[in-house]
């Protein structure tokens, strides 16, 4: 075998298992409702935003995790991220809103709780994630 085709083998293989693996934990969180984020990312990111593209549009998701500030009018969350940046989040009438894996309405959320959502660009959050700890 060449040089050429050594180093090619070398330095291809690695590029090709991380392209598959970042495709594969995209795949979660652009995927829709069936997947949740903390199992793609881990317990260390703070926010993340995913351009990708998906039935030839482009995707811009977004991904916030922090403690709820306050619970302002309109459905809309002011969390604050481990950070310290606040973000100002409205949720859509239609999200999903979970409280420690179970189903429940916006007006479950409180103060201080753990929260993470995920939405579309600058719209309404889709998801809402929160845990009580």
């Amino acid at each position: 075998m060449s040089r050429r085709k050594r180093l090619a083998l070398v330095v291809g293989a690695p590029a090709a298992t991380f392209t598959a693996g970042a495709a594969l934990g995209l795949a979660g969180v652009v995927g829709g409702a069936g997947q949740a984020c903390p199992f793609t990312f881990g317990g260390t990111v703070i926010r993340a935003e995913i351009v990708c593209m998906k039935g030839g549009l482009v995707r811009d998701i977004r991904i916030d995790r922090g403690r709820i500030a306050t619970i302002g009018p309109g459905r809309s969350l002011a969390i604050s991220e481990r950070d310290g940046t606040a973000v100002t989040i409205p949720v859509a009438p239609t999200a999903r809103i979970t409280l420690g894996g179970s189903p429940v309405g916006f007006n479950a959320l409180k103060k201080n709780m753990r929260v993470q959502t995920k939405r579309e660009g600058d719209g309404p959050a889709d998801t809402v994630d929160a845990t009580r700890r």
